[in-house]
C-alpha cells in the first residue's frame, strides 16, 4: 500500500505558550530521522475592541513588534529540538486556523502535530479552538497532543506501539496506509482493534422503541457482528503483515470511547480516521474521535477521511 508522507515533513503550529510547546517533542518522535519540521507561528489579524485590548495588553506593539516578538518566541522553542537539522521557522498574520490550513498546502507538509490547549492570555490565540478547526478540514493527518502538566518543561516523546481502532468500514480503513508508514519509520508495532458494542445495534436501542431482547437473539446479533469483525481484522493484519509489519489484533465488548481507552497502554499512539459509518455490524469511531482527543490517556492522529463532512459543520468527526 501507498504511505502518505507523514514522517517526511511535519508542520507544528505554536502560539509562543509552554503548553503549545508539548506538540515539539511528538513531532520529533513521529518524524523521520532527515525530516523536516516547520515550527509555525501565526500573528492574529484582530480588529475592533480585541485588537485594542492586545495592543494595550502588549505596551502598544506595532506590528512589526509583534513579528519580531513572534520570532523571538519562536527561536526559544526552536531550543527544544537540541540543534536538530532540517528545522525551519515560519511566521504569517491572519486568522489562525485558517492561516494554519493554508500554509498546509503552501509549504508541503505531509502532517501536522499540534497542541490541545495554548494559553489563552492577551497577545495569545486560544488553541482549543483552532485544533478542533484544523482535527476538521486540514487534508492531511493530524496529531493532537494534550499536555498532561501545564507548567511542565515538554519532555520527550515516547511512543512505542500503534493503536489502530477500526469498525470494519472502508472509512476506518483509510487509516491504514497511514499508520502502516509510522510502523516502517520507526519499527513500531501495530494493535488493530475493534470494539463491539452489541446493545447499540439491538432494537432495544432505537429512541422510543420498547421491544424487549431476548438472549437468544442477542447471542444471534453479537455471533453475527463478531464472525464480521474477525474477518475486517484478519483482512487489515494481512494487510500489513504482508509489508513485514508486526500487527496484533483484539476485539472488546463495550462502547467504543471506553473500549479504546481501556486498551491504551504506556507509550501508544492512537491512530485513526477522522470519521467512521454507523449501522448494523459497525462502531461509530467518529462520535468517539473528539472524546479520545479530549480524554485519552493517548496522544491521537487523526486521519482525515475521504468525502468527511466539510467545514464548520461541528466537532471532529
Amino acid at each position: 500500500m501507498e504511505h502518505p508522507p507523514v514522517t517526511q515533513s511535519l508542520l507544528v503550529p505554536l502560539d509562543g505558550s509552554s503548553l503549545a510547546d508539548h506538540a515539539i517533542p511528538a513531532a520529533v518522535a513521529v518524524a523521520a530521522p532527515a525530516a523536516r519540521i516547520v515550527l509555525f507561528r501565526v500573528i492574529a489579524s484582530k480588529g475592533g475592541l480585541e485588537g485594542v485590548l492586545d495592543r494595550l495588553g502588549s505596551g502598544g506593539e506595532t506590528a512589526h513588534d509583534n513579528e519580531a516578538t513572534a520570532r523571538a518566541e519562536l527561536g526559544r522553542s526552536a531550543k527544544l529540538l537540541d540543534g536538530r537539522a532540517g528545522v525551519e521557522q515560519v511566521t504569517a498574520a491572519g486568522d489562525p486556523a485558517a492561516t494554519i490550513l493554508t500554509s498546509v498546502a503552501s509549504l508541503g507538509v505531509g502532517g501536522v502535530v499540534i497542541a490541545s490547549h495554548g494559553r489563552g492570555a492577551v497577545g495569545r490565540w486560544v488553541f482549543g479552538g483552532v485544533a478542533d478547526r484544523i482535527a476538521r478540514e486540514s487534508p492531511v493527518p493530524v496529531l493532537i497532543v494534550r499536555p498532561e502538566d501545564p507548567e511542565a518543561q515538554s519532555a520527550p516523546a515516547v511512543f512505542r506501539r500503534l493503536l489502530l481502532p477500526l469498525d470494519g468500514s472502508e472509512t476506518a480503513m483509510q487509516a491504514l496506509p497511514v499508520a502502516a508508514g509510522l510502523a516502517h519509520a520507526h519499527g513500531w508495532p501495530l494493535h488493530l482493534l475493534t470494539a463491539v458494542d452489541v446493545a447499540s445495534m439491538t432494537p432495544m436501542a432505537v429512541p422510543g422503541s420498547a421491544m424487549p431482547i431476548s438472549g437468544e437473539l442477542y447471542e444471534q446479533v453479537y455471533d453475527e457482528v463478531e464472525a464480521a469483525t474477525r474477518q475486517s481484522l484478519a483482512e487489515a493484519t494481512t494487510r500489513l503483515t504482508s509489508e513485514g509489519l508486526t500487527a496484533t489484533t483484539e476485539l472488546r465488548v463495550g462502547s467504543p470511547y471506553a473500549a479504546i481507552a481501556g486498551a491504551i497502554q504506556a507509550g501508544d499512539l492512537v491512530v485513526l480516521t477522522s470519521h467512521g459509518r454507523a449501522g448494523i455490524q459497525r462502531v461509530l469511531l467518529g462520535s468517539v474521535a473528539e472524546e479520545l482527543i479530549r480524554f485519552a490517556p493517548a496522544p491521537v492522529m487523526l486521519v482525515p477521511a475521504a468525502g468527511r463532512q466539510g467545514a464548520g459543520e461541528g466537532a471532529p468527526s
